[in-house]
């Protein structure tokens, strides 16, 4: 009767450690937690441009010919110049003058798609 039990056990052990349970565990966690964040070959159209939207292309900020600094990133010829001087990189990471966007960080994965996105030539694609 021991041994019946003891390999029940296993058996539920084995069951309960696989794959697919691995999966419904994960399902269960927060999504910050089991999303990934997918950094390669990023899109300036696709990726950047929807965050850069998002985050600082707004009434107030970034938007239009007299946005702040001058500066339109709704489009792609203004947020390219300032990857490319490092200037976008230095403000979302506060290491080149105030923390952009002012109204927090962007989230890590953002900023890891942009500055992927920047080490790869900041391409119009």
């Amino acid at each position: 009767m021991k041994k019946v039990m003891i390999l029940g056990l296993a058996g539920f052990l084995a069951y309960a450690c696989t794959k697919d349970n691995k999966v419904d565990l994960l399902a269960e966690q927060p999504k910050e937690q089991n999303d990934s964040c997918l950094t390669v070959d990023m899109s300036y159209q696709s990726d950047i441009k929807s965050i850069l939207t998002q985050n600082c292309a707004s009434s107030g900020c970034h938007l239009g010919p007299n946005g702040v600094g001058g500066l339109d990133l709704s489009t792609y010829t203004s947020a390219q110049r300032i990857a490319a001087d490092g200037e976008m990189m230095g403000r979302i990471k506060n290491t080149n003058g105030p923390l952009m966007p002012p109204g927090g960080k962007l989230s890590d994965c953002d900023i890891e798609k942009i500055q992927s996105w920047i080490a790869d030539g900041a391409q119009n694609n």
